[in-house]
């Protein structure tokens, strides 16, 4: 455990705020928030005022591998070996792949049993024909998708050394860097395609707007298909790269990225919990219950407006709190 996060939980224990400790060591605030995220350490004068403090030893406070208890700390700490490291990092971006492609497969389910419904297809084959290829057709990708979900979640690799805080032996960063340069082009490279197909996926609509306006949902079937693969190409990207993240503490394993991550969490149980209780109100009181699918669709572009302006006020508010 870090000397930083063995500080934020001694201050928490206590009841202390970052100024009352500043205060207490004669210290500003600044210097304890840079103590807390790792920017920088106190010396050694500070060390042993805060071992009286807080009742603990300096050998405690300093050593990466002992608990706040004094005991050796084998759950909260881990310094990766150039092979672990290696494997960690193929694992996660093996784990990526399988959880990317199951939640294309689940868009895409959505998006093809729209089009079965569709004025246009049921118009084409016959309304029983359509729905029920539509109808099968989605729920095998539904059921391709569930174990694929299953076995991300029991290999997932932030279960790899689940609640430990991960480093790399200093010998091997330059090698872990290299890594982590190379997989920068492939990120860059499927956010591109990510972004440009959230882009067109609108073609769908504007086409049959002008061709078949009377097939709305066949649009907005091939619309959700569309997005399944940009999803995909997004969420590949964003997943793998957490490897490299958790292993220099950056990005959502920097303090700021995990208190937007917590509030991200939060928000995101409230959010779906509420979409969830609309659904099955309007499905359940609604005369228009068989419309009841759109409140999924439209919560799900709204979900992504939430995530952005949760984002942006918390890391305001963060970087605001800790000039």
């Amino acid at each position: 455990m870090i000397f930083a996060d063995k500080l934020i939980e001694l201050r928490k224990r206590n009841g202390m705020s970052q100024e009352d400790l500043a205060n207490q060591l004669n210290v500003t605030r600044q210097a304890i928030s840079k103590w807390e995220s790792a920017q920088s350490m106190p010396d050694s004068s500070n060390i042993a005022q805060m071992s009286k403090l807080f009742g603990v030893s300096e050998d405690t406070l300093l050593n990466d591998d002992k608990g706040l208890d004094g005991n050796d700390d084998f759950t909260t700490s881990k310094v990766l070996s150039k092979n672990e490291a290696s494997l960690f990092i193929k694992h996660s971006q093996k784990s990526a792949r399988v959880y990317s492609m199951a939640v294309m497969l689940f868009i895409m389910a959505l998006g093809i049993y729209l089009a079965g419904r569709s004025y246009l297809l049921c118009n084409y084959w016959g309304t029983t024909a359509s729905v029920l290829v539509g109808t099968i057709l989605s729920v095998g990708l539904v059921a391709i998708g569930v174990p694929i979900w299953l076995a991300w979640s029991f290999k997932n690799p932030n279960c790899i050394y689940n609640g430990k805080t991960l480093s790399v032996a200093p010998e091997n960063i330059e090698y872990v860097k290299s890594k982590r340069e190379d997989f920068g082009y492939i990120r860059k490279t499927y956010n591109a395609i990510g972004i440009v197909m959230c882009i067109l996926c609108a073609i769908p609509l504007i086409v049959v707007k002008e061709l078949e306006p009377l097939s709305f949902e066949f649009a907005l079937g091939m619309v959700l298909i569309v997005i399944g693969v940009a999803v995909k190409c997004l969420v590949y990207a964003s997943v793998a790269n957490r490897s490299f993240q958790r292993l220099f503490g950056d990005g959502w394993y920097a303090p700021r990225g995990k208190k937007i991550s917590s509030a991200m969490a939060k928000t995101t149980a409230i959010f779906w919990s509420a979409v969830l209780v609309t659904y099955l109100a309007h499905r359940l009181l609604s005369d228009h219950w068989y419309k009841s699918w759109t409140i999924i669709v439209i919560c799900s572009a709204g979900y992504l407006l939430a995530f952005c302006i949760v984002n942006a006020i918390v890391g305001f508010l963060y970087d605001r709190r800790n000039k």
